[in-house]
């Protein structure tokens, strides 16, 4: 490399590189089409999980506390049915939200809306949703 050319400045550098085509999709998994153990773990996590999740959804302890004792259970499937068992019993319904966020990633709330010359969608922030229904509810 010459003195004073920084990286990717020689003119060598770029030699092998072609531009993209119009309508050309050289990566169409995104950064992650480069881990495919990170794609094994989560397929495995997901299928491991779904039952526990639908037993969790509709309150069912005991099909839970079932998973729980099953000496054939692996241990992720025993570890996320006893933080449920336990939030369930509490009421508190986060734990199973952010089990399911975890599993299957955030989903925006589009809200479609009406009103002056334009029709729009929006992406909403479902915490600041929160925070301001909480405020509103604070308020009355």
């Amino acid at each position: 490399m010459s003195k004073g050319a920084g990286k990717g400045l020689h003119p060598n550098s770029r030699k092998n590189l072609k531009p993209v085509q119009p309508g050309e999709i050289r990566n169409p998994l995104g950064g992650r089409a480069h881990n495919p153990e990170k794609r094994r773990i989560r397929a495995i996590t997901e299928e491991t999980l779904k039952d526990v999740v639908e037993l969790a959804l509709i309150s069912d302890l005991k099909g839970l506390e079932a998973i729980i004792r099953n000496p054939e259970t692996p241990a992720i499937k025993v570890g996320v049915a006893t933080s449920l068992v336990k939030a369930i019993r509490k009421g508190d319904w986060r734990i199973l939200e952010a089990i399911i966020e975890r599993l299957t990633g955030k989903v925006a709330i589009r809200v479609h809306h009406e009103g002056g010359t334009e029709n729009r969608t929006t992406v909403v922030d479902e915490v600041a949703l929160k925070a301001a229904m909480k405020k509103i509810e604070d308020d009355v």
